[in-house]
């Protein structure tokens, strides 16, 4: 629900930054784990993103593999309209190309292929009749100390995270630890990644291949997300600074 808490763990945040520290004193851009979930073993990792995103930033993220982490939702879940299975292409469904539609769909220009799939989660809602309201991001998040807790708030119950991934193909789930590795990240709210401050109760991801213009998205429980995201931080800690 839309009240659905969850506080900022200054231990497991101090974590992340002295992992950080440690990939970067050691010019490391990816910290590998082998582990094992549900009698599966499988490589894990943190990575400190080369490429930075469309605001300049340059993120540290937890890579797991998309099926530990799945929600499969009750047939009769709203939102179980946001999954989709199999492939869509982006320039029927997104009109990504087609600069015409593009600035009919969109009078302010918008660029940006997140706020694209942002805007088709919002219609696909809108379209088949289930209240969906837009939350406001906030105006200056270093001097309020303010931060966007959910992209939308769903039936009036149920805040929803919209994010998307370039590397469709990889079979992992990117979770963004900091927005900028390249930033203290001690004490600067402003720097805490998406997954660690998010107080929605579902996030949606849109994995897509820009060049084929295909894209699929999937729907996970963030509180699974956040549970997974505190046991790996701490694996990973253990693992590269205790030992």
């Amino acid at each position: 629900m839309i009240n659905r808490l969850y506080d900022l763990n200054p231990d497991l945040l101090n974590k992340i930054c002295v992992l950080k520290d440690y990939m970067r004193n050691n010019d490391l851009k990816r910290l590998p784990l082998d582990v094992s979930y549900i009698n599966e073993i499988r490589q894990i990792s943190i990575m400190l993103n080369d490429t930075p995103s469309p605001d300049g930033a340059q993120g540290m993220f937890l890579l797991l593999p998309r099926n530990w982490v799945i929600y499969r939702p009750h047939p009769q879940d709203i939102l179980n309209y946001l999954i989709y299975h199999g492939y869509l292409n982006t320039i029927e469904a997104m009109v990504i190309n087609n600069q015409e539609k593009f600035n009919n769909m969109y009078p302010d220009n918008r660029q940006r292929i997140q706020e694209q799939f942002e805007f088709y989660t919002y219609q696909i809602l809108k379209d088949i009749g289930i209240p969906v309201n837009c939350v406001k991001e906030c105006d200056n998040v270093q001097e309020n100390g303010c931060i966007n807790e959910f992209d939308f708030i769903v039936n009036c119950q149920y805040g929803l995270e919209v994010k998307s991934d370039r590397y469709m193909r990889t079979g992992n789930l990117s979770l963004e630890l900091l927005r900028d590795y390249r930033v203290e990240c001690q004490n600067n709210i402003s720097n805490i990644g998406s997954i660690l401050k998010t107080k929605a109760d579902f996030w949606q991801e849109y994995f897509y291949d820009r060049r084929e213009q295909i894209f699929a998205t999937e729907l996970y429980s963030t509180e699974i997300l956040q549970n997974f995201t505190k046991y790996y931080i701490n694996l990973f800690y253990t693992h590269y600074i205790i030992n």
